[in-house]
């Protein structure tokens, strides 16, 4: 069997054997092909003045919420300070339990305002690096992610703090 299998395959070096060509087809000949650079890509004018709307309500978004982080972080403080050294379970833990549940519920925004924030970097990302709204978007892009890093680890030190069983 094996010899019939060898047989067939030494068939086709032979010469007056019919085998398709190896050459390249008509339609396999490699095109050129011109690259034409377009310049800096920029957005219309409706999709500027949405940008420009979408900034001016996630930077209102923004300032709101850290002042209402700053609140509540100082709130948070002030009851982690006076559960520091109480048993665990007692009343100062408890309240401090609650100030930081308030805390975390005040912080439920941020992660929701960095995607937003993020969906509109990713918008602006092919602009040219020194265009004005990509600046914008970067700016403020920086300042939610620094406030949303920020107060994770506030609420996580300060879970942390209150783990401690006494």
């Amino acid at each position: 069997m094996l010899l019939a299998l060898t047989h067939g395959l030494a068939g086709c070096a032979l010469p007056d054997a019919q085998s398709p060509s190896l050459l390249p087809r008509p339609q396999e000949t490699p095109r050129q092909i011109a690259v034409v650079d377009p310049g800096p890509l920029r957005l219309s004018a409706e999709e500027a003045a949405q940008l420009e709307a979408d900034l001016a309500r996630d930077t209102a978004a923004l300032a709101a919420a850290e002042r209402a982080l700053a609140a509540a972080e100082r709130t948070l403080a002030a009851a982690l300070a006076r559960a520091r050294g109480a048993a665990w379970g007692s009343l100062p833990w408890a309240d401090a339990q609650s100030e930081l549940s308030r805390f975390e519920e005040v912080r439920l925004p941020v992660p929701a305002l960095r995607l937003r924030v993020e969906a509109s970097r990713m918008m602006v990302d092919p602009l040219a690096a020194d265009d004005r709204l990509r600046r914008a978007v970067e700016a403020l892009h920086t300042r939610v992610a620094a406030l949303d890093s920020r107060s994770a680890a506030t609420a996580e030190a300060a879970a942390r703090a209150l783990d401690r069983r006494g």
